[in-house]
C-alpha cells in the first residue's frame, strides 16, 4: 500500500459518517416517551411567592395570563 494512513482516514471517516447518519435517524424517537408523560402536564402550578433579583416578591398572581419561564437550580448546578 502507498499510502496506509490516508485508508486509515477514510475509514475513520467512514465510520464516523454511519455513526452520524444512524444518530440522526434515532434522536428523538422513544417509543415509550407517549407512556413516560408527567403528571404536572396540564396542571396549574401551585401559589408561591419568591424573591428576584431587584431585591422585590414575585407571586403567582404577579404572573398569572403571561408567558413565563421558571428556572430553578441552586448553588451545586
Amino acid at each position: 500500500m502507498k499510502h496506509p494512513a490516508r485508508v486509515a482516514a477514510l475509514a475513520v471517516a467512514a465510520v464516523v459518517v454511519v455513526f452520524g447518519v444512524v444518530l440522526a435517524l434515532t434522536v428523538g424517537n422513544d417509543p415509550q416517551a407517549d407512556h413516560e408523560q408527567s403528571n404536572l402536564v396540564g396542571k396549574s402550578a401551585p401559589a408561591f411567592d419568591l424573591p428576584n433579583l431587584a431585591g422585590g416578591r414575585v407571586t403567582l398572581a404577579d404572573i398569572a395570563g403571561k408567558s413565563t419561564i421558571v428556572n430553578f437550580w441552586n448553588h451545586w448546578c
